[in-house]
């Protein structure tokens, strides 16, 4: 098996704020379109955590190391056999996700690839996956917009009509911003109508 190396971001490609706002403000002149495109680590500084984590979190509990909020950890041995009954169900082999979590542990790594958050949640959740959207909404419930929503809602407000945002993420974090700090409502078209 080949091992897995983490993606990370080239720092050339990093702008600083004065750069991203000089870059944003003399294509906004020049007629330029934007569209703001989150991900998870978008809400981490509101409190949710990212896929990642909750994953790591996830198989924790499925390998029967650690407890997950008030659930106690499963049996190891449960677990495996619930993967080997489902495997037709999952997208990856889950000795893989076994061998990817094993690594991350060793080396004090708190996340997990995003590629295996569908088949550890079906896992984590099996039986009654309700359960799974209750935890995430608990989780979501009393978040609120970071600092970074704030200026999210500036620039989907301001006069250059940038105003479209792609997020894969459950929460309402962008909606909630807007209406709190410009008190425009939003249109949302959610993650499900994305996969749809």
């Amino acid at each position: 098996m080949a091992e897995t190396k983490e993606k990370e971001f080239p720092r050339k490609r990093i702008l600083s704020a004065g750069k991203f706002t000089e870059i944003y403000k003399e294509g906004c002149i020049n007629g330029q379109r934007y569209c703001f495109i989150l991900g998870s680590g978008a809400s981490v500084e509101s409190g949710i955590p990212m896929g990642g984590t909750l994953e790591y979190r996830w198989m924790n509990c499925l390998m029967g190391e650690e407890s997950d909020r008030e659930t106690p950890a499963k049996d190891r041995g449960e677990t495996l056999e619930c993967a080997e009954n489902l495997s037709d169900e999952l997208q990856y082999d889950f000795n893989e996700v076994v061998e990817e979590w094993k690594k991350a542990r060793k080396a004090g790594r708190n996340t997990l690839p995003s590629e295996y958050y569908f088949d550890i949640y079906k896992l984590r959740f099996y039986g009654d996956e309700l359960n799974g959207d209750r935890y995430l909404e608990n989780i979501m419930e009393s978040a609120e917009p970071s600092f970074g929503y704030h200026t999210l809602a500036q620039l989907l407000t301001d006069e250059y009509n940038n105003n479209m945002v792609i997020t894969t993420n459950f929460d309402s974090l962008a909606e909630d911003a807007l209406f709190l700090y410009t008190g425009k409502k939003p249109l949302i078209i959610n993650h499900e109508f994305e996969a749809g």
